[in-house]
């Protein structure tokens, strides 16, 4: 009979398939966390898109700016079906997108 004192785990120690439900869920949480940024990314693209046009002189800085959310918003959402493939690149991505979503919105 288990000691129930010690099912939750002891200074950290977790039973190897507690570990694997974690990563699991870890993985469910970073493809989630990946489309969500991947959404924001392309709909500031496409605001910047509309700025563009309707801008009465619209500079070249603009359009790089949304050219380059767009790239990393297609480069999220590819990354996303394949980041249990790759989690340290998942991981990259997400920090990225966390960080950049928190400078261009000033919220994670």
């Amino acid at each position: 009979m288990e000691n129930p004192a010690l099912a939750g785990g002891i200074h950290g120690y977790v039973r190897p398939d507690e570990e694997e439900e974690e990563e699991a869920i870890d993985g469910a949480r970073r493809v989630r966390r990946l489309l969500a940024s991947s959404a924001v990314l392309f709909t500031s693209a496409a605001a910047s898109v509309i700025i563009y046009a309707v801008a009465i002189d619209p500079s070249a800085a603009q359009a790089f700016i949304g050219f380059a959310l767009f790239l990393l918003g297609v480069s999220l959402a590819l990354l996303a079906p394949v980041a249990d493939q790759f989690p340290a690149v998942a991981r990259i991505g997400v920090a990225v997108a966390v960080a950049l979503r928190g400078y261009l919105f000033g919220a994670n």
